[in-house]
């Protein structure tokens, strides 16, 4: 494209918003990324010498109309290359050389948005001015994603001719905006991205089917955590208190990126307590004010009146939800170890100062065992001082070190005192788990349908269709769990399993207070 002599106000800020799954608009109270998309100030620039700003919001992945579309994209994030496109194409469509991007996203619509960015590195952004129409345009994003799904392989797809004759350059040399000094050679600059707590695309109980899912079916994994040049800023805030497995974050690997590229925050709460989503929003607030005051840092821009509101209502001290309440029981129960995960993507663990706000008012006893020695602590702008925050991170580490010096390990956590509690949480959550598969077996038995005289696939084909009438019929599923509370051996081991992991979630809580208990005054002293 020819050089344009656009001045400072003609660049736009483009913000592109995408959510968690399951979550909308609509829901309980939005989440961050629906709060964020609200407060951007999209009409200033009408009335002042400042740039224009346009934003876009997805919904998500799960929000289908149609209930069998929604599972799917709950239970495998099916519909994210549909969103992926989707926001790409809101992006081409109003795109212009020296533009600024604003991506932003909570859970698999954090996903979204580093897909989108993938996309953006690899085959640059289609510039709308040379198409005819916008369905040629469309052609053009879709071979671009297309292109760009090539560095994800099955083990089958290893072998295909056209995965191994990759030529990444190839699109951006087609259809790309380029320019000379604005994007040279179709490469655009990212000003922003900012995530909350990044989930893997596809959400199974256990991560042994979505290691085969990726593996042999479709892959969705990056191939590796790390940031190219072109992204000027990367945020990412993170969940300490979650203990579903498969919610563990997918990371930025910090190797070879340069200084104040990437930060990535420990914030307290469990998955929707830092993004959002919960009726008492106090505690998502302190993560969603630490990514604005990081995004205005950069050159975004908010209504003031929103931006106040957020400033004022933020409450580290509001309600720590539990994250396997309900049917999130069967998720698998695990710890997040901040030291592994920090230590495999070569970070320093930098804890929000929030977190020890809430330690030293004893919040319902708050006293997170994963906050590992060695930290940095991380503040928000325009709050807590660069002394305090070394004083926090100086006393912390200091009690840490002495508190782990014998026991060879980075955290609480770590000590072999709590693993070997952890080794019998996780015996609780499997015996549950097999106690589950055996009762809906001894419980179903009763309803199945007549096989006498069937073929095996048509055996296969009755019992799917019964299977599925069955466990969508709420009256069906009634009578199952009332012979199973009629049946003492699954009564029993309920009450058994339950009550192991009552204990160790006693004795856990008791090791960490030990330790912070004693702290909560200096840390008050500090804040």
């Amino acid at each position: 494209m020819s050089d344009s002599s656009r001045d400072a106000k003609a660049f736009k800020n483009i913000v592109i918003c995408s959510d968690g799954t399951g979550n909308s608009a609509v829901k309980d109270r939005g989440t961050n990324v629906f709060k964020l998309y609200e407060a951007v100030d999209a009409d200033g620039w009408r009335t002042g010498a400042i740039p224009e700003q346009i934003a876009f919001y997805d919904d998500g992945v799960g929000t289908q109309e149609l209930l069998p579309l929604r599972l799917l994209g709950q239970a495998f994030g099916f519909g994210l290359s549909r969103n992926v496109r989707e926001l790409y194409a809101d992006l081409a469509r109003v795109f212009e050389p020296g533009d600024r991007i604003f991506l932003f996203g909570f859970s698999r619509g954090a996903y979204t948005v580093r897909t989108l960015l993938g996309l953006i590195e690899c085959c640059g952004i289609p510039y709308w001015k040379t198409f005819a129409s916008d369905a040629a345009l469309r052609e053009a994003i879709d071979e671009n994603y297309a292109e760009y799904r090539k560095k994800y392989r099955t083990f089958w797809g290893r072998w295909r001719p056209e995965y191994r004759k990759d030529d990444p350059d190839r699109r951006r040399r087609l259809n790309a905006v380029t320019h000379p000094k604005l994007a040279p050679e179709g490469k655009i600059r990212v000003e922003f991205i900012g995530v909350w707590d990044t989930v893997c695309a596809v959400g199974m109980p256990f991560d042994e089917l979505a290691y085969l899912w990726d593996r042999f079916i479709y892959p969705f994994r990056f191939a590796d955590g790390r940031l190219t040049p072109q992204v000027a800023c990367a945020r990412h805030a993170l969940s300490i208190d979650d203990e579903r497995r498969s919610f563990h974050p997918t990371m930025w690997d910090e190797q070879g990126a340069a200084p104040g590229q990437i930060e990535q925050v420990w914030f307290s709460g469990v998955h929707a307590n830092v993004g959002g989503g919960y009726p008492k929003q106090g505690m998502s607030l302190v993560a969603l004010n630490w990514m604005m005051a990081q995004a205005e840092d950069c050159g975004l821009r908010f209504i003031e009146s929103d931006r106040e509101s957020i400033r004022a209502h933020w409450d580290v001290n509001d309600k720590l939800y539990d994250s396997r309440a309900g049917l999130a029981v069967y998720y698998r129960w695990d710890p997040r170890d901040i030291a592994k995960i920090s230590a495999d993507n070569h970070m320093k663990p930098r804890i929000h100062s929030s977190v020890f706000e809430r330690i030293a008012q004893g919040t319902k006893g708050y006293a997170p065992g994963n906050v590992p020695a060695d930290l940095e602590v991380a503040g928000t702008p325009r709050t807590l001082g660069p002394t305090r925050l070394a004083d926090i991170r100086n006393l912390v580490n200091a009690e840490l070190s002495a508190a782990l010096s014998t026991r060879r390990a980075s955290s609480l956590l770590g000590t072999p005192g709590v693993q070997g509690w952890v080794a019998a949480g996780k015996l609780a959550y499997y015996a549950f788990i097999a106690l589950t598969v055996a009762g809906v077996c001894f419980g179903a038995r009763d309803f199945l349908p007549v096989l006498d005289g069937l073929s095996t696939s048509e055996k296969a084909v009755r019992v799917a269709a019964w299977a599925w009438n069955a466990f969508s019929s709420v009256e069906t599923l009634f009578k199952i769990a009332l012979k199973l509370l009629q049946t003492w051996w699954f009564d029993l081991g309920v009450v058994l399993c339950y009550g192991l992991s009552l204990l160790v979630d006693k004795k856990m809580t008791r090791r960490y207070s030990e330790f912070w208990y004693g702290l909560e005054g200096r840390l008050r002293a500090l804040l």
